[in-house]
């Protein structure tokens, strides 16, 4: 699990752990190791994220079911602070 947490560069999320993400989790596959590592290095680099980035992230970890109390609430900040940058399709895809 440590390579998961080197898939981030210095400025933005490693598109490659996004893509993770979001490929488990509309494939129906989890795994409560993979994503809760993920989870953590996620967590790390959301001031990084754009409106969409924050809202596929939303939307992969609750398609998955990954119950992750730590994780909603740095998402729910990260989102309060960057509401303004939402369209409509970001807002959809963190209800």
């Amino acid at each position: 699990m440590e390579a998961v947490s080197l898939a981030f560069s210095n400025r933005r999320p490693h598109p490659h752990h996004l893509l993770t993400i979001q490929a488990y989790a509309k494939l129906g596959q989890y795994d409560a190791a993979l994503f809760t590592a993920l989870a953590r290095s996620t967590e790390r680099h959301l001031d990084r994220l754009s409106a969409q980035g924050l809202a596929n992230i939303v939307w992969a970890y609750a398609k998955a079911g990954h119950l992750d109390d730590k994780l909603y609430v740095a998402l729910k900040t990260s989102i309060q602070q960057q509401l303004g940058a939402f369209n409509s399709q970001d807002l959809a895809n963190t209800a």
